[in-house]
């Protein structure tokens, strides 16, 4: 079956419930974590977002996964699948800010389907559904499926675009929105949330009046003081559970 490998990042507040779940049902011992802090071998292993699920060297399940899921897996090495594979692959776009914002520079789910990305998102390799099942359904539909989830990253994606606002900022500081809701500011970090340098860039990365980006700059105008209390709340829980980072510290998963 393989050992059961879980890749988290310390801030993700997914990472943090998972960990904390796993921990209180005395599960953590039954499989590896890993930090992807340690960014060379998140990309070795084409880490797409976190929580992220191995079983041996396969994926097996990314964010939104649960404890249950776990412990599935943990018991009889597959999970039990109840969403539609268009749901597991759209939470899944969803719920990672890099693919997130390579869907949404490029408007077009079709830059998801990477073999990985599908296999994790679709449980494939443990009762899910088989990548295929996605890639027919959105062949020749990725510019349409786009205009439907346009909404959803751009809300995801301004709360992502907050919370590291707040990391470079401090957590008790209060961006100036009028400023960093600017167009141009989003679209230069949009840029750089969906490559690594010039890697998954688009050919001519020339975003002005890119409407993904505008509806981003318009969600943090209105509703950046709320969101940014939101995402304050979130990791100060996180930053000051002295529980959660010894339990780290016990896994070994906080050194460089």
């Amino acid at each position: 079956m393989g050992r059961i490998t879980v890749y988290i990042h310390p801030t993700c507040m997914s990472s943090y419930k998972l960990i904390k779940q796993l921990h209180l049902e005395g599960l953590l011992s039954k499989v590896g974590v890993r930090n992807t802090s340690r960014g060379a071998e998140a990309m070795e292993r084409k880490i797409y977002s976190v929580p992220w699920v191995l079983m041996g060297d396969n994926p097996v399940a990314t964010d939104p996964v649960s404890a249950g899921e776990i412990k599935e897996l943990i018991l009889s090495g597959s999970i039990s699948v109840k969403s539609s594979p268009r749901d597991l692959f759209v939470n899944s776009i969803i719920s990672s800010a890099f693919m997130a914002a390579q869907v949404l520079l490029r408007k077009d789910v079709r830059v998801a389907l990477e073999r990985e990305f599908l296999e994790a998102a679709l449980r494939s390799r443990v009762g899910g559904y088989e990548p295929r099942v996605v890639v027919e359904d959105v062949t020749g539909k990725g510019g349409e499926l786009y205009e439907t989830l346009e909404p959803f990253l751009a809300r995801s994606l301004a709360y992502s675009y907050v919370r590291e606002l707040l990391w470079a900022k401090g957590l008790g500081s209060e961006p100036d929105f009028d400023i960093v809701s600017r167009e141009e500011i989003v679209g230069s970090w949009i840029l750089a949330k969906a490559s690594i340098g010039r890697a998954f860039l688009p050919n001519k990365p020339v975003i002005v009046g890119h409407s993904g980006v505008e509806a981003i700059a318009e969600i943090v105008l209105e509703k950046g003081e709320a969101i940014a209390r939101s995402i304050r709340e979130e990791q100060e829980t996180i930053m000051r559970d002295e529980e959660y980072w010894n339990i780290l510290e016990s896994l070994g998963v906080l050194g460089g």
